[in-house]
């Protein structure tokens, strides 16, 4: 059975999938999609149950193409809440071209409400044109920036003042010059974590002062990690560990020590190994946000963004193939913003890019006894189709009602396809989604020969619905039936 909530602007919504046995056929399991809330940008939400996310296409580009905007390159971005924008800094291209930009190094504003960047005249700037850290610390109102190269790695200290210009601070003690080392703000002790290589360091601005904390086992290869700090639980969440080779491991700073936590994580399988994502946390909804990244494998960037809710991993959503991502976290609308850095295209060409994009995620943390178009969250299920019999049979299957009857909206899409379960379990399983047609009559076929002698002899039958975002209010049903018939 499947049940589908949330995608009417009023009412509920619902489907069921009827299954019938003819011949030999044993059909088990449901795949249950929760009810949920779309946003009002939304332009589709897709639900499918194989793998077990959804891809949310309501990032929306804030930014027209007739404005002023950086060309994103090796640059940090991140929210100050005491001005109320977010500020981003670092080398960027005039030119929306790879190899060759034309580098220089800028500070830039970006202000949600107007949706418009400003280029800041700053009379002072850090020496630092890439590879710097920065961290919005609360106990000041300020950004903290140390690090990076000018072409050889600095440990310098800035703060950006609230008066829009930066200023260098000159604590007594420093850790080692360094670059692309993560660093987030601890806003429980009001210090800002450092974790450059195999040590770990905090500054606290009220005293300007650097400590070295480092004890114990740590990340060994902090090199374009990501972290942040989860205030939720009190804990700075880093990822990544990059140095000789590429890692993928969670660990946890409670201020005292790191736990490597990857061998306790459950649910989904962690972000793949990698380097350059940007992480912030969603204070809103208590998760930590993983975007993008560089991957050491084909197409050597990342689409997806990840959550992390300190028990596990979930894959969320996909954008585009973001090698250098920028996120942060607007706390004026609780909602993530991403400025690109460069993006692989599918054909494997990297340009540099210049759009913001937001990330809001209506999730099953905001339940709504109304029904909106939004978000759709749903547990991850599958049909099972065995051949139980002593007979080779075909699977089949009819609709009475096609996705424009199913679901309405612009654009719906109704599709099933197989998925052996294991190998040689239909000898020409249809593996591509295919749309269910209006079939009640003429059955279609899913699988033309499961062979009740082979011990393959199932195969799980995931489902993909494309619900647009003005789907009516109202009931929806469909029925799909699923036959077997005996191959000679």
């Amino acid at each position: 059975m499947v049940q589908i909530a949330g995608f009417s602007s009023a009412g509920s919504s619902s489907t069921s999938f009827n299954l019938t046995e003819e011949v030999s056929v044993l059909v088990t399991g449901s795949v249950n999609f929760g009810a949920g809330r779309v946003n009002a940008n939304a332009s589709e939400a897709i639900l499918d149950s194989e793998l077990g996310y959804v891809d949310l296409h309501n990032v929306t580009n804030l930014t027209d193409v007739s404005e002023e905007r950086p060309y994103n390159g090796h640059v940090n971005f991140i929210y100050d809440d005491t001005l109320g924008v977010s500020i981003m800094y670092g080398t960027e291209t005039t030119a929306p071209d790879f190899p060759s930009p034309d580098f220089n190094v800028q500070t830039w504003q970006f202000n949600y409400s107007n949706r418009q960047w400003t280029n800041l005249i700053i009379t002072h700037h850090p020496n630092a044109f890439e590879g710097h850290s920065m961290a919005y610390d609360k106990s000041i109102g300020a950004i903290i920036l140390f690090g990076g190269t000018n072409g050889t790695y600095l440990n310098e200290t800035w703060k950006f003042n609230s008066s829009g210009d930066w200023e260098q601070l000159f604590p007594p003690t420093s850790p080692l010059p360094t670059g692309d080392a993560p660093m987030a703000f601890d806003s429980k002790r009001n210090v800002t974590v450092l974790c450059s290589g195999s040590e770990t360091w905090e500054y606290n601005a009220s005293a300007n002062t650097w400590t070295n904390r480092t004890s114990g086992t740590h990340p060994t290869q902090a090199l374009y990690s990501a972290m942040a700090y989860d205030a939720g639980r009190n804990v700075t969440v880093f990822f990544g560990d990059y140095g000789s080779n590429y890692l993928n491991e969670t660990w946890e700073y409670d201020g005292n020590s790191w736990t490597n936590v990857t061998p306790s994580l459950s649910g989904e399988s962690p972000p793949a190994q990698r380097s350059l994502g940007a992480m912030v946390y969603d204070s809103l909804r208590k998760k930590i946000v993983l975007v993008g990244g560089y991957l050491p494998a084909i197409p050597y960037a990342s689409n997806k963004v990840f959550e992390y809710n300190g028990t596990g991993w979930v894959n969320k959503s996909s954008l585009h193939y973001i090698m250098y991502p920028y996120a942060a976290f607007d706390t004026s609308i609780n909602k993530t913003l991403i400025s690109y850095g460069y993006y692989i295209t599918p054909g494997y060409s990297q340009l540099y890019l210049n759009e913001t994009w937001e990330y809001d995620v209506a999730e099953e943390d905001f339940n709504s006894s109304a029904a909106i178009n939004g978000s759709w969250y749903f547990q991850r299920g599958f049909i099972t189709i065995e051949n139980d019999g002593t007979d080779n049979i075909s699977i089949n299957y009819t609709s009475n009602k096609n996705a424009g009857q199913f679901i309405g909206g612009t654009s719906p899409s109704f599709r099933i396809k197989g998925v052996a379960a294991e190998s040689g379990a239909c000898s020409d399983l249809n593996t591509t989604y295919a749309e269910v047609p209006n079939s009640s009559e003429t059955p279609n076929v899913l699988c033309p020969l499961l062979q009740y002698m082979n011990p393959a002899d199932n195969f799980k039958v995931p489902s993909r619905l494309v619900v647009p975002s003005n789907v009516g209010a109202g009931a929806k049903n469909a029925t799909i039936t699923f036959s077997a018939a005996k191959v000679s």
